[in-house]
């Protein structure tokens, strides 16, 4: 019976509504996403997140939805604030493409792009010497 409404469901016409227009510049799907969703006051942007956004947009990136990355900590950028803060600034550092998604991935503050990796890579402390053997495996 489940099975039987979960097929129903799944062909049923359906529509993706997003939270502002697709055609919207890029600033403005980060702004509305940042204070409609997460409650930011504002939206502060690095210098290299600018050039980011002003490269996109000449590229014809700025037709696309956008996917803030930011801690799981808290609604907010930062993890020490946790739940949802009220009057915090949402600070972009960099925005690039997810071409083959087709989104743009906005990182905010100190974010990795694959989470639960090390900064370092374990490769790092791997090594074969000049006899075959192979150190820094476990």
């Amino acid at each position: 019976e489940l099975a039987e409404q979960i097929v129903m469901a799944a062909e049923t016409d359906s529509s993706l509504e997003h939270l502002y227009p697709i055609d919207a510049p890029i600033r403005e799907k980060i702004e509305t996403v940042a204070t409609e969703i997460y409650g930011a006051t504002a939206v502060n942007y690095g210098d290299d997140a600018a050039t980011d956004i002003d490269r996109l947009t000449e590229l014809g990136y700025d037709d696309v939805p956008v996917c803030i990355s930011k801690t799981f900590h808290s609604l907010s950028d930062d993890p020490s604030q946790k739940g949802a803060p009220s009057d915090w600034t949402l600070d972009v550092q960099e925005v690039s493409p997810a071409a083959g998604a087709g989104f743009l991935v906005v990182l905010t503050d100190d974010v990795l792009t694959l989470p639960g990796l090390p900064d370092e890579p374990a490769a790092a402390g791997m090594d074969i010497d000049d006899d075959g053997t192979i150190s820094g495996l476990f």
